[in-house]
């Protein structure tokens, strides 16, 4: 005979008649977590099966699917999903051919993984939804210096911004440049600009001279002192 039957249900249900008026709910299920992290159906089940569980010798239900889902007003396919975790977390036990017979139901450790990465392919979409991508356009004909590149720059020390800006536009429209953030590409070109100013300053500066060399300099000042006129 297939069955099922709460887990522990003889050591804490002592009844002298069957079918008893109540049953003995402990309160520690609230902080349970392997109950607490079953589905909502699961957990809305699991009492109905423990009273419906009183009314059979041991606490044990006859796996009769069209008698517990009239029983307890639900569906078929609705009780068969619901009841499946509660096998598979062990908050009600079955014999062997009550195994078998619910294995096709019960979700097997790849079925787990496929159904999470689901749901967070799910949730990943609808935030993508949620949050439509920005197209990279070309230069706006009314692009001028913003607040934000103003503010930037200042902090920086970077000047003559109208003419960096005269010099950016003609260049995106020339060679058809296209971005997202125009402030952004017009703060990166400045960047650019400085640090190709700073290297040029760098290459200019005369190297400095050792010992010998500022002695012999020093030398030919020193003549070139005494023949001027």
């Amino acid at each position: 005979m297939e069955f099922i039957k709460p887990k522990n249900w003889a050591d804490f249900q002592h009844y002298k008649d069957r079918s008893p008026t109540w049953i003995k709910l402990h309160k520690s299920i609230l902080d349970n977590y392997d109950y607490q992290r079953l589905p909502l159906a699961s957990k809305a089940l699991a009492p109905m099966l423990w009273l419906l569980a009183s009314e059979y010798d041991e606490g044990k239900i006859p796996l009769d699917y069209d008698l517990i889902a009239f029983r307890l007003r639900v569906g078929i396919d609705d009780l068969k999903n619901a009841l499946s975790p509660l096998i598979h977390s062990r908050f009600f036990v079955c014999n062997q051919d009550a195994s078998e017979a619910l294995a096709e139901c019960l979700p097997r450790e790849e079925d787990i993984k496929h159904i999470k990465q689901e749901e967070k392919e799910k949730k990943y979409s609808a935030v993508s939804a949620k949050r439509p991508r920005k197209q990279k356009t070309a230069i706006p004909e009314s692009f001028e210096i913003s607040e934000r590149v103003s503010q930037w720059a200042l902090s920086k020390g970077h000047t003559r911004l109208g003419e960096r800006l005269e010099h950016f536009v003609s260049c995106a429209k020339a060679k058809g440049y296209t971005y997202v953030d125009w402030d952004e590409a017009f703060m990166g070109a400045i960047r650019d600009d400085w640090a190709k100013l700073a290297d040029s300053k760098q290459s200019s500066k005369k190297p400095a001279l050792g010992v010998a060399d500022r002695i012999w300099q020093n030398h030919l000042d020193n003549q070139q002192k005494r023949i001027a006129p």
